[in-house]
């Protein structure tokens, strides 16, 4: 009898997530203990103003937006998830706000040693349209891992724990997403 209850307990739980995996929307973690993520859900809506990405102004391209985009694109894989973008994201704003590194996205990006993609001679780009949205959503406070220690993203482990790793199918690579 307990054996039954508990498969049926296992059963409901996991159509519970079915169906809102099914409904679209992203999992946010919560850190529980050393490694364990428990997924919960958060509809989180999307500014409906488009004059951003239909008229681009001259400061836009020293915008926080602009510099967050170009992150986002050049970070993450060709077909990750939205959420798995917004979590680079999170560890970029993390790092704007660690004293130990630079209090700006662009200084953050730019830092030596940092972020390979803006290494030398990197030029600015427009990022595609989908960047530029995941941004906006990073900078209106979406966020998906809540933990400010959480300051490394990379395709190593680093620091003194990984929280979250992100297996990129296309690539066939594994991002880590470590805390200090």
């Amino acid at each position: 009898m307990k054996k039954t209850l508990c498969l049926l307990a296992a059963i409901i739980v996991l159509s519970v997530v079915a169906v809102l995996l099914a409904a679209g929307m992203p999992p946010k973690y919560d850190i529980v203990e050393d490694k364990v993520l428990t997924p919960t859900y958060t509809e989180v809506p999307i500014p409906e103003d488009e004059t951003l990405h239909t008229e681009v102004s001259d400061d836009f391209w020293d915008s926080d937006i602009h510099w967050l985009a170009m992150a986002l694109q050049k970070e993450s894989g060709v077909e990750w998830p939205d959420w798995a973008v917004i979590m680079i994201g999170d560890v970029i704003m993390h790092r704007v706000v660690w004293h130990e590194c630079p209090d700006t996205i662009k200084g953050v990006l730019l830092q030596p040693g940092q972020y390979e993609p803006f290494f030398g001679d990197f030029e600015p780009f427009m990022p595609e349209q989908r960047y530029i949205e995941l941004a906006e959503r990073v900078l209106s406070g979406e966020s998906y891992l809540t933990d400010p220690d959480i300051l490394y993203q990379a395709l190593f482990p680093q620091g003194s724990q990984t929280v979250v790793t992100y297996y990129d199918p296309v690539l066939g690579t594994t991002t880590y997403f470590c805390k200090e």
